[in-house]
């Protein structure tokens, strides 16, 4: 009984401060049954993103992980929830039928992923955790934390934990952690679970955020299609496929808020930034580009305003999501392979330029060979291209073309100045980190290609309903 009422009780727990958050953002303002249901995913991931990291913070300040504790911080989450429900009830009203052709496609293929999710929860726990870097770089600080419920300062000191990349964020490890903890024990198998609810909920949230723009026919295809696709490497338990993610969604909250300037979807996507930051190293990287493009895009636009604001966003995301670990890491003497001093230094840099064309040459391989999620990296540089041509759309394709290239350059960075063996390190990591950028490359599709080559008032017509009212 344990270990199903654990689970339910703890994935119930991350909805319900998802939904906390989301009502304070603003997102449930007068908001109906049926909208509550739509925003469901987003609450989802909202929520693991809200809890983790308040447990990671709590973990630096020698807070150590229990399940008592975890409850607190979901109640305190949720709370603002409460608040809203006792206002306002949400209205009791159906939610609309699906009209036409079109409609009816998307209806058909949300259902079909849908039973595809559903078949796969019993059986995604019967697979092996059998990828090296799956069990020593994540599994193996989710077992740490499962068992003690501590940082293990001390033992990344040492061998045998010497290897395990200590200095990479925790998000990963605590959310399986916690799922453990649910469960009451420790299992292998169990790792593939919380990755599988996270498929879900992306598909959920990315359905949501592009039906604000973009026809039905446009984001069901895309989002059920790259969602089925990445399952393969969803299912190894590294972090790349759930970053992806991450970064998707975070990407398409930023471009709405580009173009709509509403404050909840600065807050939206303030908080899967963190999350992106929380989860690896590129993440946290590819959290900096986000924020320095949209401010980018936004002081193309004039909007000065909207400008500070995102540079208050990405503060926000530093206080929370960074800063507590890196000063814990610094703390207690741990520290990458690289200093980041070094890793900018010119001469340091042009002494490694042999591998330079390399890692660029293995990265764009990667987006001419990896079939169709590949091809929406070209096919969102063709539709930013059009965009261009609109004044009202060209900050918005300007962002999206800045996040790409920079996500990309950061990753050619990144083994230009690593101290492993190019040719070992590009065989066994490129294929992973290049979805990356395949999934900013579907924000950007799902964004620029539905109706935002209409004018305005057609496309605000023909959008999605609004998350924030």
């Amino acid at each position: 009984m344990r270990q199903l009422a654990g689970p339910l009780a703890l994935h119930a727990g991350f909805f319900s401060a998802g939904y906390g958050l989301l009502a304070t953002f603003g997102v449930l303002r007068d908001a109906t049954l049926a909208r509550w249901a739509a925003v469901g995913g987003l609450a989802y991931v909202c929520g693991v993103i809200g809890v983790v990291s308040v447990t990671i913070v709590l973990l630096v300040a020698g807070v150590p992980l229990t399940m008592e504790g975890t409850g607190v911080v979901i109640a305190m989450l949720a709370a603002p929830l409460v608040v809203v429900l006792l206002r306002a009830r949400p209205a009791l009203r159906p939610p609309p039928r699906p009209s036409g052709a079109e409609a009816w496609i998307a209806v058909s293929l949300v259902g079909a992923f849908a039973l595809v999710f559903l078949f796969g929860l019993p059986s995604v726990g019967l697979r092996p955790l059998d990828g090296f870097d799956a069990w020593n770089l994540w599994a193996r600080k989710a077992n740490l934390l499962f068992w003690d419920g501590e940082l293990p300062s001390a033992l990344f000191r040492g061998e045998p934990y010497a290897r395990v990349h200590s200095d990479y964020p925790y998000l990963l490890p605590t959310y399986e952690a916690l799922h453990l903890r649910s469960l009451g024990r420790f299992d292998p198998r169990a790792f593939h679970l919380p990755l599988w609810l996270l498929l879900g909920a992306f598909v959920w949230a990315a359905g949501l955020l592009a039906s604000r723009v973009t026809r039905p026919a446009v984001w069901a295809p895309l989002v059920t299609g790259a969602a089925i696709l990445s399952i393969p490497g969803l299912l190894t338990a590294y972090a790349d496929v759930p970053l992806a993610y991450l970064l998707a969604l975070a990407a398409l909250s930023a471009g709405l808020w580009i173009e709509r300037r509403m404050p909840a979807d600065l807050a939206v996507a303030a908080t899967l930034l963190a999350g992106c930051a929380a989860m690896k190293n590129e993440g946290l990287v590819g959290a900096a580009v986000i924020v320095v493009a949209a401010a980018g895009a936004l002081a193309m636009a004039r909007r000065r305003r909207e400008v500070l604001l995102t540079g208050v966003a990405g503060a926000a995301v530093l206080v929370v999501a960074v800063i507590p670990w890196r000063v814990w890491l610094a703390a207690n003497d741990l520290h990458g392979d690289l200093a980041v001093g070094q890793s900018v230094d010119p001469a340091f840099l042009a002494s490694r330029l042999d591998r330079l064309g390399p890692s660029l040459e293995a990265l764009h391989g990667q987006l001419i060979t990896r079939g169709p999620l590949a091809s929406l990296v070209p096919l969102a540089l063709a539709l930013a291209a059009l965009a261009w041509r609109s004044r009202r759309l060209r900050p918005l394709a300007g962002f999206y073309v800045a996040v790409g290239a920079l996500y990309f350059a950061s990753l050619a960075w990144a083994y230009w100045i690593s101290p492993l063996p190019l040719q070992f390190h590009l065989e066994t990591s490129v294929a992973r980190i290049a979805v990356g950028v395949m999934f900013l490359g579907l924000a950007a599709v799902l964004h620029l290609g539905g109706t935002g080559f209409l004018p305005p008032a057609a496309a605000d017509g023909q959008a999605g309903d609004e998350v924030t009212s």
